[in-house]
């Protein structure tokens, strides 16, 4: 279910801008790793914006909420996205700061998802909200460190309440019928 979100936001986000920022169809919106297991970029030349799952959060809220028995609770989820706005050329220094700027647009004109206003989002999902995280310079400079690559303009999104929701069963033994001590 992760990869549909991340997928359906790509999409999403790559048709805005291409429209808004000019973005070249050869260089969409991609989900990948930063740092392949080489120590190579992951995305090569093929994207322009990059979008990394960064941590997942299990949001707390709906723990205790009463259930049918034998079932499992719900599992809602926050995301902690990063996208990257990646330059190929000096040149290309203001192209990537214009993608990323188009990037916060888009979450600002569309904060919520839901399948009746996007679609390509899977129906289990009820919503999901899009909120920037701030980060201190300290902070990005140790994510970029963790994943192995130089600093590239970024910004972190946290989407909020991904609920997993499996309509699976615990297996459940019939009545009693007696003890026995033997």
């Amino acid at each position: 279910m992760i990869d549909q979100v991340l997928d359906t936001i790509a999409s999403r986000l790559n048709s805005f801008l291409q429209a808004k920022c000019g973005l070249p169809e050869d260089k969409p919106v991609m989900v990948s790793n930063i740092i392949d297991r080489d120590g190579n970029y992951a995305f090569g030349e093929k994207g322009s914006v990059v979008i990394s799952l960064m941590q997942i959060q299990e949001e707390r809220v709906n723990v205790n909420v009463p259930r049918p028995v034998g079932t499992q609770p719900t599992v809602s989820l926050n995301l902690v996205v990063m996208f990257s706005s990646f330059k190929y050329t000096e040149a290309d220094y203001l192209t990537s700061l214009r993608n990323l700027s188009g990037v916060i647009s888009y979450f600002q004109a569309n904060p919520l998802m839901t399948p009746y206003n996007t679609p390509d989002l899977p129906m289990e999902i009820e919503k999901v909200n899009a909120e920037m995280l701030p980060q201190e310079a300290m902070n990005m400079s140790q994510i970029w460190g963790m994943n192995g690559g130089k600093q590239f303009p970024a910004v972190l999104y946290k989407f909020r309440m991904i609920i997993i929701n499996e309509a699976t069963q615990n297996f459940t033994a019939g009545p009693l019928s007696g003890i026995s001590f033997e």
